[in-house]
């Protein structure tokens, strides 16, 4: 397809413009063709050439207007984010976002004697200040709200606050239990080594062989509970 494409455009550039109407014209004085009823009417309004003829690339139309928002648009990076008004005054005078009422008071100025600069310089001035004064404005009118509870987000921050510490009970609840879990873990880990010990140092105790002195003294104590229990055997 795309070889056919480029066929038919090399054939439409080689191809010579005819004008159909000359041809004609042509004819019918030379007595070739008897002229047609309608060709007086075709000779005052003749037909369009085909392909089309024209002066090459059309000329783009430039107002004032489109310098300025150019150098407005690259002196304000953040003209992307301007809020779009759609009322029906906006839209009369043509000043839909800042950098439209911003260029149309930089080109007043301008067409009042000032140079562009310093006709820039003013309106962003007088735009800065405005904007202060608006913003000044509204954080006030919010805080006055937020002062008398009636704030729209005020119930939206409550419900979120209460949230985050409800979070942060449960995750000091979970911490908490955490510890004293490790901590008698590590107290029954405790008992159990001790345990292991002594029994290991008694077990080391029986290996070792008895001295002649705890041999007596052994002898003597099984003695003494035989006695006992004869003594408690006759009494029954």
């Amino acid at each position: 397809m795309g070889k056919y494409n480029n066929l038919m455009r090399f054939a439409r550039k080689a191809t010579p413009a005819i004008n159909v109407v000359e041809k004609w014209e042509k004819l019918i004085r030379a007595k070739a063709v008897p002229e047609p009823p309608f060709w007086q009417a075709i000779k005052a309004a003749p037909p369009y050439r085909r392909p089309f003829n024209h002066g090459g690339k059309l000329q783009e139309i430039t107002f004032p207007e489109d310098r300025l928002m150019k150098l407005y648009r690259k002196r304000n990076p953040d003209w992307k984010d301007e809020v779009f008004k759609r009322h029906r005054r906006a839209a009369e005078a043509d000043e839909r976002t800042r950098g439209d009422m911003f260029v149309t008071q930089w080109q007043k100025y301008m067409e009042g004697g000032l140079q562009q600069e310093e006709a820039y310089s003013k309106v962003d001035s007088e735009f800065r200040a405005m904007e202060g004064k608006s913003k000044e404005k509204k954080l006030q009118a919010e805080a006055d709200l937020i002062v008398k509870g009636k704030h729209p987000e005020f119930e939206k921050w409550l419900e979120e606050e209460e949230k985050y510490v409800q979070e942060a009970y449960e995750l000091h609840r979970l911490t908490w239990e955490a510890e004293r879990r490790a901590a008698r873990v590590a107290e029954d880990v405790r008992k159990e080594q001790e345990a292991l010990a002594a029994s290991e140092v008694a077990t080391e105790k029986a290996k070792k062989p008895l001295t002649r002195r705890q041999y007596v003294a052994k002898m003597v104590a099984e003695k003494e509970a035989a006695d006992a229990a004869a003594k408690a055997q006759e009494d029954k």
